[in-house]
């Protein structure tokens, strides 16, 4: 789950953040990922359907115990296209 609001006093809205564990999971992914790369959450693998045949790695994370499954995407489908990303 994660959260969308103000930071600020309710007068002036100074910025706005989200937090939880899916926006640090996300910042965590872009680190390790290589140039032309995306990584993906396996969370976010398993509720999008246009993502096929994505390769599969495991990473140590800050703040996780366990290693996390990625998937790094290199290509997406849409209804009316096909991107390939370059690696």
């Amino acid at each position: 789950m994660a959260f969308l609001g103000s930071v600020g006093s309710y007068k002036q809205a100074v910025d706005i953040a989200v937090l939880g564990d899916p926006p640090n999971v996300a910042a965590r992914l872009s680190s390790p990922a290589a140039t032309g790369e995306i990584l993906i959450s396996e969370d976010a693998y398993v509720r999008d359907m246009n993502l096929e045949n994505l390769e599969r790695r495991q990473l140590a994370l800050k703040g996780k115990s366990q290693l996390f499954n990625v998937y790094v995407m290199a290509s997406i489908r849409t209804d009316r296209h096909f991107y390939q990303y370059d690696r």
